[in-house]
């Protein structure tokens, strides 16, 4: 597959795509990357508004537009944070389970709605601040602010990586840092900072964010 289309969720999504996750897929050997809003909605006029995932219908229109392109590689950047209930395997997820089998599960239920070969699906555990927390030290530097490092160092000492930074309504991984520093934006410093922080150090503290990039770079393997 030559070409790769990465379907995210919303502007910091995008920024980090383009900013630092598009010229590492160029590396790996694909001809063609293109970054993707999903739509949340349409105007009466056929105009597009774009960001966030509303519910599963519209991003199972993107997605099959896309996966019609058979020699393209279609994956996502969505969070589980979130997540509307009629996504495919939201509703039968166990409560027993951890938030990493939740999410393997929603990801397979994903692949087996689309149905197509070339579609890999990567919801991130819990939202994309989340990879932030691979360094908390870049981002009170980047922000001046000693003790949002050490607020974001106390989290992560509680949830003991930076993946497991839970889902809930006043602690997921943004509600933190905004709880911290009420003048962080998102859309602007988040994928600022995960630019210095760079893909290693967010891998080595990521594992289901590295096991992604690892599915990508095998698909990128086969087809040279």
């Amino acid at each position: 597959m030559k070409r790769l289309y990465l379907l995210v969720e919303g502007q910091t999504e995008e920024t980090f795509s383009n900013q630092t996750l598009v010229p590492y897929f160029y590396q790996l050997g694909f001809e063609s990357v293109r970054v993707i809003v999903v739509a949340t909605k349409r105007s009466a006029g056929g105009g597009k508004f774009s960001g966030g995932v509303s519910n599963w219908k519209k991003l199972q229109t993107d997605i099959r537009g896309l996966v019609a392109d058979s020699g393209a590689l279609v994956t996502t950047m969505i969070d589980f944070y979130g997540l509307p209930g009629d996504v495919p395997g939201f509703a039968t997820m166990q409560p027993s389970w951890n938030s990493r089998q939740r999410v393997a599960h929603i990801e397979t239920q994903l692949v087996a709605a689309v149905g197509s070969a070339n579609f890999l699906p990567h919801v991130v555990l819990h939202e994309t601040e989340t990879l932030l927390y691979a360094d908390p030290r870049a981002v009170g530097d980047h922000l001046n602010d000693p003790e949002l490092t050490a607020s974001m160092q106390r989290d992560l000492d509680e949830c003991f990586e930076p993946e497991l930074v839970n889902e809930g309504p006043n602690s997921a991984p943004s509600k933190r840092i905004l709880k911290q520093r009420p003048g962080y934006m998102k859309t602007a410093d988040g994928p600022s900072i995960l630019n210095k922080i760079g893909l290693d150090r967010i891998r080595a503290a990521c594992p289901h964010f590295d096991s992604w990039l690892r599915a990508i770079e095998a698909v990128a393997i086969g087809a040279a």
